[in-house]
């Protein structure tokens, strides 16, 4: 198994690859990028990628929602509501939540509905909706905005409706927070794929005949998360099941992609492993339906 920093660099150790220098001609550079890249590629195709997080490295979901939460500046806090709607941390959804509910900005209540809305998750749908009926305009344009953007059922040129609802999880209870956060890097990968639907017109469950009247395809994505602790390293594994939606019958199956990250059971560490299984499954999960 071949050791891979987080931000992609493999670890070379072997005798051959130090012949290859930063000192020598620009033809042995780009041997050396060919090489650690193709070694990449490698370890993803296997289904198997470790990764050493930078050691030191800040939790910027946790510093983010200390801004959001207690600088005076609104300006500091649109940014930060901003900057966590990127997040599929579940500490950045209960910060922007809360955000919503209860700032005193409406500028920062508008960015948090936003953000929310950007994070794909349909558990968002009840807040947002209670959000339009702020007071402030400013605000319950954001929130009415936002819940567009998270419940818009447009069909036009879309093949296929997916449903992102059923996951199950397997390990320790602290580890539990990877469900969420598995579902909101499947939406954020989905959604760049124009043929692809996720929410229904007021963030309703589409019957059969609605889909077949739109001439659209339904599937589950049913998707099972395994995480573990294997001494100094947190083990994550995400094993996607295709199913007809909503009838429930099997299409396909796969072994799923197994990551091991340096680092302890939290949500830092827990999120780092999920990034780089999704990134390894995703692409060949959108190959798979689109060949159904």
């Amino acid at each position: 198994m071949r050791e891979i920093n987080c931000d992609g660099n493999s670890i070379l150790s072997s005798p051959s690859s130090r012949k290859i220098g930063f000192r020598d001609s620009g033809v042995r550079i780009r041997h050396l990028y060919r090489l650690r890249f193709f070694l990449f590629f490698v370890a993803i195709v296997s289904g198997v990628l470790v990764c050493r997080p930078r050691v030191g490295r800040a939790d910027k979901v946790a510093a983010l929602i200390s801004r959001l939460e207690n600088n005076s500046s609104y300006r500091v806090r649109v940014t930060a509501a901003l900057l966590l709607g990127k997040a599929c941390d579940p500490r950045a959804f209960g910060a922007l939540v809360k955000a919503v509910r209860s700032d005193e900005n409406p500028v920062v209540r508008s960015t948090a509905a936003g953000s929310l809305a950007a994070m794909g998750l349909m558990k968002a749908a009840k807040v947002l909706k209670k959000a339009t009926r702020d007071k402030d305009n400013v605000a319950k344009k954001g929130a009415r905005s936002a819940l567009a953007k998270l419940c818009k059922g447009n069909t036009k040129r879309k093949q296929v409706y997916l449903n992102l609802d059923r996951m199950t999880y397997k390990g320790p209870k602290k580890g539990k927070v990877a469900v969420d956060m598995v579902r909101c890097r499947l939406a954020k990968a989905f959604r760049k794929e124009s043929g692809v639907l996720l929410s229904w017109t007021g963030c309703a469950k589409p019957k059969q005949r609605q889909l077949s009247r739109k001439r659209l395809k339904g599937y589950f994505v049913d998707v099972v998360v395994h995480i573990k602790m294997f001494g100094d390293q947190l083990g994550c594994k995400v094993s996607p099941t295709i199913f007809t939606y909503p009838r429930g019958q099997l299409r396909t199956t796969g072994g799923g992609t197994s990551v091991k990250v340096h680092g302890k059971l939290d949500n830092a560490t827990i999120d780092t492993c999920v990034k780089h299984a999704i990134d390894a499954t995703a692409g060949g999960l959108i190959q798979t339906i689109r060949r159904l």
